[in-house]
């Protein structure tokens, strides 16, 4: 065993950037105490140990590479390193010792590396580190026991998620810390004996949260204040983790998460933006209730269930889109959005009571065609004043109590042809505008309207009455076909046009043959008289200026 010692940083000339040679396995005890110049160091591999106090009090060091290789780091090793930020005990390390970071008042983070050997962090290992806000532990950790006042007087650490191998917590451990919310899973819950979702005293932090991190999700902020969820997420058993307390102002859900819980994000008033991956099938109650800054969510075409509240209160959400997945919509499920259209796709079979009440600037409410909707419960669209007309699709066989109470622009109300309607409760129309619905015959003679008069409707008089008649459809005649000329040529060639000259060749060629023809049968005379016709036209042609070929000399022979 080769061990470094002060002599040989002194040896080196002590500078303030240093990397111990890999020649050494050892850093001997107080090997850099007290060391004021040095700033930065870099340990090889070959060392497996750092000594007690190697490193106490070097009140420049900002930055230190510890090596896998490395398995113990001694007591007091880095007590009062002030300057340094930050730590990466990696995961060969078996052992913190006492006071180990004690007084690294400016570390921030301390992350243990995956598979890590740790068992245990010693007694007031952490103790006075103000700055520090993080620590987390790798997958497959063995830690067993974190010591007493471990991580006293830490006094900006406020969560910590405590791993499931952890069997002992020490006195004071977290006493003085600003400790409000501990993520551990049930069996470390159980032999602490902690009660989930309370104020608990917890080592010495008063009024701590404790949450089961088996049903919840590790989660960082970053400094443009999103969350980024991995992992399952069902905050059904727990209170509003994201509430306005951590400010946060965008959420990205990881593509394994399955289901959005209740009070998920419930009143997280800064959150303006949620993307949810596609494997979601449900948004809990109050998931987003109260986030009320909350203006772009996607839902995507796996949701099946959006629960009671989960949007209500979302005062500046102006759009949304349910896609033709969902099936149930909530109670009070927008209830005091901004929402100013909404467009129930076909596959929604059940609105709850309320679920749109308040919704004051909704101004176009559109069901699509081949609705499956049986019911619009009590109060569905109360107090929704911006709604001017509704048609109620042919599903539909009852509209609930107060239904379009108080909707005071709304003058029309149309029935679908084909409707199923027969339920209309007394109060639909309370404190409305209506004045005219159109309805099917089947609808007006079921609810004993007059066509054509004004009608009471529940407890509102005056109510014109149309009848809705299914459209008439003209028959369809096929068009007669244009009678066709068989002779008539559709496409005809023009005929060529033809020179003097080629008309003289061809005088000439009718003349021989023809005085051939009159001498064969004994009458020169006429292929005589023919031949002097053809030569007269031949002149006429030569004279009005046309070339014309040479003059025609052999007579017919007789």
């Amino acid at each position: 065993m080769t061990i470094f010692t002060s002599s040989d940083y002194s040896n080196a000339g002590s500078p303030s950037v240093f990397t111990i040679p890999s020649s050494f396995t050892t850093i001997a005890d107080s090997a850099f105490e007290n060391v004021s110049g040095l700033t930065s160091i870099t340990i090889p591999d070959s060392v497996i140990s750092i000594g007690d106090y190697a490193f106490q009090n070097a009140t420049s060091l900002t930055s230190i590479t510890i090596p896998d290789s490395v398995t113990s780091i001694g007591i007091n090793a880095f007590r009062d390193t002030t300057s340094l930020t930050s730590i990466i005990i990696p995961s060969g390390v078996t052992s913190i010792g006492e006071y180990a970071f004690a007084g690294a008042t400016s570390l921030t983070s301390v992350t243990f590396g995956e598979n890590s050997q740790l068992t245990s962090i010693g007694t007031s290992a952490f103790f006075g580190a103000t700055s520090l806000t993080s620590v987390t532990f790798g997958e497959n950790y063995k830690l067993n026991s974190i010591g007493s006042y471990a991580f006293s007087n830490a006094t900006s650490l406020t969560s910590i998620t405590i791993p499931a191998s952890v069997t002992s917590i020490g006195n004071n451990a977290f006493n003085n810390s600003d400790l409000e919310n501990i993520f551990a899973p049930s069996n470390v819950i159980s032999n602490q004996g902690w009660t989930i979702n309370s104020g608990i005293n917890v080592y010495g932090a008063p009024n701590v949260f404790v949450y089961n991190s088996e049903h919840t999700t590790a989660w960082t902020t970053t400094d443009t204040f999103s969350v980024n969820i991995v992992g399952t997420f069902n905050k059904s058993d727990s209170n509003s983790n994201f509430g306005p307390e951590y400010n946060i102002l965008s959420v990205y859900i990881g593509t394994n998460v399955t289901s959005i819980g209740d009070n998920a994000f419930q009143y997280a008033t800064s959150l303006n933006n949620v993307t949810i991956p596609n494997n979601v099938t449900s948004i809990g109650d109050d998931a987003l209730n109260g986030a009320e800054s909350l203006t772009i969510i996607n839902i995507p075409n796996s949701v099946t269930t959006i629960g009671d509240r989960a949007f209500q209160d979302t005062l500046v959400l102006t759009s949304i889109t349910i896609p033709n997945s969902v099936t149930t919509i909530g109670e009070d499920a927008f209830k005091r959005t901004a929402l100013t259209s909404i467009n129930i796709p076909n596959s929604v079979t059940s609105i709850g009571e309320a679920a749109f009440y308040q919704a004051e600037s909704l101004t176009i409410v559109t069901f699509e065609q081949n609705s499956q909707l049986t019911t619009l419960a009590d109060a569905t669209f109360y107090d929704a004043t911006s709604l001017t007309s509704i048609t109620i699709p042919k599903s539909v066989t009852s509209l609930g109590e107060y239904l379009f109470y108080d909707t005071e622009n709304m003058t029309t109300l149309t029935i679908e042809i084909g409707s199923l309607l027969t339920d209309i409760d007394n109060y639909i129309f309370s404190n409305s505008g209506v004045t005219i619905v159109y309805a099917p015959q089947n609808v007006i003679s079921g609810q004993g309207w007059n066509v054509n008069e004004l009608n009471r409707i529940g407890d509102k008089n005056g109510i014109l009455v149309k009848l809705l008649a299914a459209p008439v459809v003209a028959p369809v005649v096929a068009p007669v076909a244009a009678p066709v000329d068989v002779n008539l040529n559709l496409n005809p060639q023009p005929i060529p046009r033809m020179d003097s000259g080629m008309r003289i060749r061809m005088l000439r060629m009718n003349a021989n043959n023809l005085g051939k023809v009159n001498k064969n049968r004994g009458n020169e005379e006429t292929g005589t008289i023919l031949h002097n016709n053809i030569n007269s036209r031949v002149r006429t042609a030569r004279n009005s200026g046309s070339v014309v070929p040479k003059k025609v000399t052999n007579k017919p022979s007789c």
